[in-house]
């Protein structure tokens, strides 16, 4: 007897503990304010490490050098896009209808990038850096690749299919372009 009122008990947890994760804890702003601050952070990081892997390729001797700046643009790209994921999940659940589908919509987004920028760097780490042309042929095509598998506008908040949300995000102060 004891043993059934305690697996009815933890039913019952289990169930609230399910239901209270469909429903957003988290006012719409400030979600809106946490996933801003995420998601610019992650851009301003991935902005420089193109930029810096882009001054690294310009002096590049050869296929080694160009394929270690690419793999640091990379790695830190996956690395960036990872913290942004993990923010965004920290972020909570905005108070909205579906408003947990709308934060793993945009963590899944950032998941992908993510994981773009990992095939991208693995298939550069593998590649042979002893003559050019093959080297470069394979950055090409993974760099093409990424390109297709990471759509930016995937992982943009404001795109987010919710009218709480979309006036979130342009009154949360984090949001408003500087």
């Amino acid at each position: 007897m004891a043993s059934r009122s305690r697996a009815a008990l933890t039913v019952l947890l289990l169930s609230s503990g399910l239901l209270a994760g469909c429903q957003g804890d988290v006012a719409p702003e400030q979600w809106a304010d946490s996933v801003c601050v995420s998601v610019r952070t992650w851009q301003v990081k991935v902005g420089q490490l193109t930029k810096n892997a882009q001054d690294s390729m310009a002096t590049a001797k050869n296929p080694h050098e160009a394929q270690q700046s690419l793999l640091g643009l990379l790695g830190g790209a996956e690395g960036a896009s990872e913290t942004a994921r993990a923010s965004v999940k920290g972020a909570g659940v905005p108070d909205v209808d579906k408003g947990a589908q709308f934060a793993d919509q945009l963590a899944k987004a950032i998941g992908a990038a993510r994981d773009a920028y990992g095939k991208a760097r693995r298939t550069i780490e593998g590649l042979p850096t002893s003559e050019a042309k093959p080297f470069y042929d394979g950055v090409s095509t993974a760099m093409e690749t990424l390109k297709q598998e990471y759509q930016p506008e995937s992982a943009d908040p404001a795109k987010l299919d919710s009218p709480e949300l979309k006036k979130a995000f342009t009154t949360a102060q984090s949001c408003k372009s500087s």
